[in-house]
């Protein structure tokens, strides 16, 4: 498989946790699931948990958002859900 640049790999990760509420995932999974490469794999979460898009659990999971604020985040979204 050709290697994609970095953003194209950052840009994969986010639309899988966009599409995918409460999605908690390994770095192992990610990198399996959207089949990148070590080194896009590293640089998309390194990109991802800087800028709050993912955090890392105390598992090292990664999740959608910040941590204290995911739960939060979550529910939010689930009581929009709801309401439609």
């Amino acid at each position: 498989m050709p290697l994609m640049s970095i953003d194209d790999a950052v840009v994969r990760v986010r639309m899988e946790f966009a599409e995918v509420p409460g999605l908690k995932l390994t770095w192992w999974q990610i990198q399996h699931l959207l089949r990148l490469s070590r080194d896009e794999c590293a640089g998309a979460l390194k990109i991802l948990t800087e800028s709050d898009y993912l955090a890392r659990t105390v598992e090292g999971a990664y999740v959608r958002g910040r941590l204290p604020e995911v739960r939060a985040l979550y529910d939010h979204e689930s009581a929009q859900d709801s309401s439609t």
